[in-house]
This record gives structure tokens, sequence and C-alpha cells, in this order.
């Protein structure tokens, strides 16, 4: 088809398309800013997955595409598919396709190989074939159907294991981020981004604040009550799970965590702030207490022996008589 001009009689006007010893060549003519050889009533093949173009030569500011127009996945309904777009370099190029852009196997399709670019730029297509999907190992096919599931086309294409793969090392990720945002002296634009609260509204001793994002102009040093419990409480549990004791360095950032179960205001529950009442948000609510507990459970000391204002010698046992009714706590025994 290459080295057949007659076999593209549906190019668009003006387009200056021949047959050169090395294939198309399709050029801008003047006046106009592109050019499009087109070839119409394609029957591809019904296991397209790739397409294989060659390039033998491009003159001036010449940029190639490739497209294919017609019925794609409904009868009746003409769509454009860009298989490539802004293409300049020589040579050969593979192309995969979206299986999920062509359904209708069966249904023939124009193909239109074009460039842009100024008068007198043009490409010659050496060769465009189309090949059927590389098999891929890292996504066999599906063995078992969970009756009544549907399924999701994009999902189906993900592979169970992806090429090339490389897993991120979560613990010395977490290290380095408990190095950076609890390093007082870090240096730089909104650094540090640690600071030390001496508000004491739970308990007779300092916390400490970290912004939930940096730059959040709500949460900064000086402003009471502005750090939330669930980013402080988090990066501390975070690296009392890879191994770093936050009890047992410059501060005691385990017992700090205290200063989020409201004593004071007598709510006697661990929220996102450290002076708020509940019944507003269910997840603010709940998050602060389940990360409070993991400190705990994950072999933070501090939490275990901690006293708070009203000299509890455990906060937790406190924290959970005041949510399960007495009667329920019976029925538990």
């Amino acid at each position: 088809m290459l080295r057949d001009a007659a076999a593209w009689p549906h190019s668009e006007t003006d387009s200056r398309v021949t047959v050169t010893t090395h294939g198309l060549r399709v050029e801008v003519p003047q006046g106009r800013a592109y050019a499009i050889a087109a070839a119409s009533h394609l029957l591809l093949p019904e296991d397209l997955g790739r397409v294989r173009v060659r390039i033998a030569e491009v003159a001036g500011d010449a940029r190639r595409f490739l497209r294919l127009y017609g019925e794609l996945r409904e009868p009746g309904r003409r769509h454009t598919v860009g298989v490539a777009q802004e293409e300049i370099a020589l040579g050969e190029r593979f192309f995969h396709l979206d299986p999920r852009l062509r359904t209708l196997t069966d249904a023939p399709l124009q193909l239109q190989l074009g460039v842009e670019g100024s008068p007198g730029a043009f490409v010659v297509f050496e060769d465009v074939a189309f090949l059927p999907a590389v098999a891929r190992g890292n996504c066999p096919p599906r063995r078992f159907v969970q009756p009544g599931q549907k399924d999701i086309a994009a999902v189906e294409l993900m592979p169970n294991l992806p090429e090339p793969f490389a897993m991120i090392d979560w613990r010395e990720k977490a290290r380095t981020y408990d190095r950076f945002v609890f390093d007082f002296n870090a240096q730089g634009e909104f650094l540090p981004l640690v600071w030390l609260d001496e508000s004491r509204l739970n308990n007779d001793r300092p916390t400490f604040g970290l912004p939930s994002y940096v730059v959040a102009p709500s949460q900064r040093h000086g402003l009471t009550d502005s750090q939330e419990g669930i980013t402080c409480m988090g990066a501390v549990l975070g690296a009392t799970l890879v191994g770093i004791d936050k009890s047992r360095q410059e501060h005691d950032y385990v017992a700090m965590c205290e200063a989020w179960f409201n004593s004071r205001n007598g709510m006697n529950l661990v929220l996102n702030r450290q002076r708020a009442g509940a019944g507003g948000s269910f997840w603010y609510e709940l998050f602060p207490h389940i990360v409070f507990y993991a400190l705990e459970a994950a072999g933070a000391r501090s939490l275990r022996s901690g006293s708070g204002r009203d000299g509890n010698r455990n906060v937790r046992p406190a924290v959970l008589s005041q949510q399960v009714p007495a009667a329920e706590r019976g029925a538990r025994r």
C-alpha cells in the first residue's frame, strides 16, 4: 500500500501524497499546516495489539501522526484514535494499543498517516505493520470467576507483578521521614517542621507539633492547639513500628502524645485536637484512638507508665472506661 498512490484516495484535500522508492511521502502543501493520507475500508487483524512504523525520511519541521478512524466500539458511532502523535524521529517505532479502544474487531477502519508543520515539511513512511499484542507472562488470563462480580476492563489489564518492578523500602522511608520531620535544626525554606508546644492544655508537660502539610497557614508554632493528633501521633507510631524508640530521644515524644487525651474539658477521649468536642466527625473521633492505642500495642513504653493531669497511671483504661457503658463491660466479663 505504501508504494501505491491509488490506495490513498481519501486523503485530505490539497495534501501532497506521492510514492518514492522508500515509501509513501506525505507533504504539507502551501497555505496549510498539515497533510493527511487516508486509506479506507481496511480490515485489520482481530488480535491487533501493536502498530510498527518505519520512517525513511523527515524534512523541515515535520511532526508525524498515525490515526485510526471508524466504528471502534459501537455500531454506527465513529471515533478517531491517535496511535502516534508529534513524532519526529527516524527509524522504527512500536506503538501498543489499549485493547479497550477497539471492541468491534470485524468493522473496517480508515488509516490516516499525517504530518504537521510548515509548508514543504514532509515524512516518508517506509512501512506500517499491524501486529498482535505481546503476550505478558505477568498477566495470565483469569482462572476463577466470582459469581455476580463485574470485571473492570482497566483493572483486568493490570499485571499481577509489574515489570520492571522495584519494591519501595518502606522501613528506610519511614526512618528517613522521622529524621527529617523531627529535626529541630533543619534549615531551609519552611524548615524546621517540628515545634515545641508549651500550652500544657491537658497535662503538665510540653508536647510537640507537626503541620499536616507543609506551609499549612493555620498550623504553626505559637498557634495553640493548631496541630492535629492524627498527624503528630501518627508520626510517632510510624517511627515506633520501624524500631525507633521515640521515648528516649531529646524529648519523650511518646509521653507527649498524651496531650491529645482531652481531660481538661471533661471529654476524656483521645481526639484530633487537644481541646475538642465529640459528635462532629466519626472518623476524626475514631482514628485518633486507633493511633493512640496502636502506640501501646507497638511497645511504646511511656503510654503504659505515664501519668496524666489527674494522676492516672495509665491513660488507656481511663479512656476505654469512659466509652463502654458499665452494663456492657459487665456483660463482656
